[in-house]
């Protein structure tokens, strides 16, 4: 005869991956008139203001008594494009205990976004420009 499995403890856990994001996304009219008079009307969508556009995963599960492993992945993503590389934001793992926490990878931070817009250095302008991350990571899918 097999086995049976009877009562919530032969049952595994249930687990959940929440998924996360935010778009970061203008529409912009621009009129410009020219020497002669003749106006020139334009419109396009700005991406990546004061944040860059992500998607992300992130989880935990008790793996012991008194024990979790977690993880977060988040990817910058331009919604206005199709052919752009998903850039990695943040990627890390970790254990959690009554002890504290130790965590392994790549994360960004708030300062991150808001010292990019500022940065001169990343970009042509002295206000910034948010698009350019030459110095994060990329993935091609």
């Amino acid at each position: 005869m097999g086995h049976g499995c009877y009562g919530r403890h032969c049952c595994p856990d249930q687990s959940s991956v929440p998924l996360y994001g935010i778009a970061e996304v203008a529409c912009n009219n621009s009129v410009v008139t020219n020497s002669v008079g003749v106006k020139t009307e334009t419109h396009d969508f700005i991406t990546n203001g004061l944040s860059a556009s992500c998607v992300g995963f992130k989880g935990e599960r008790e793996i012991a008594s008194g024990l979790k492993a977690n993880f977060v992945m988040e990817f910058e993503v331009d919604p206005c494009t199709e052919t752009q590389a998903i850039k990695i934001r943040t990627g890390i793992v970790g254990l959690s205990g009554g002890w504290g926490d130790a965590i392994f990878g790549r994360r960004n931070a708030l300062i991150k976004d808001s010292e990019y817009t500022f940065d001169v250095n990343m970009a042509p302008t002295a206000a910034g420009y948010l698009g350019n991350y030459a110095r994060d990571s990329q993935a091609f899918f």
